[in-house]
């Protein structure tokens, strides 16, 4: 089902930014979007370190899109303070598969 597909998509999505793996998050953005999302992540470097990523919750407010609220942990070494952002995504399902179109970031 889309909402399955969905699930594994997200899931896997939110891999690839807990491990660091910028280049592989960004095949879940729209292709004009891929190479300022992995510029951006470079810049980063290595100090920034996602520490936790918790899927909130999963709506569907239309038949192809989703809205995906996470919570999510980062460290920037070597202060190691720990920031928390709540997330919100929206998600469109295409021809091909799921694909994240939108994020809102709220820090606290």
């Amino acid at each position: 089902s889309p909402q399955d597909d969905l699930k594994l998509t997200v899931q896997a999505y939110h891999g690839h930014l807990r491990w660091g793996r910028f280049t592989e998050a960004a095949g879940y953005l729209p292709a004009n979007e891929q190479a300022e999302f992995i510029g951006r992540h470079d810049e980063l470097g290595d100090s920034y370190r996602v520490v936790e990523l918790e899927i909130r919750s999963v709506t569907f407010p239309k038949p192809n899109e989703a809205k995906v609220q996470v919570r999510m942990q980062w460290v920037r070494e070597p202060d190691m303070t720990v920031h928390k952002d709540r997330i919100t995504e929206i998600w469109h399902r295409t021809d091909t598969g799921w694909i994240v179109v939108a994020r809102r970031i709220e820090s606290r």
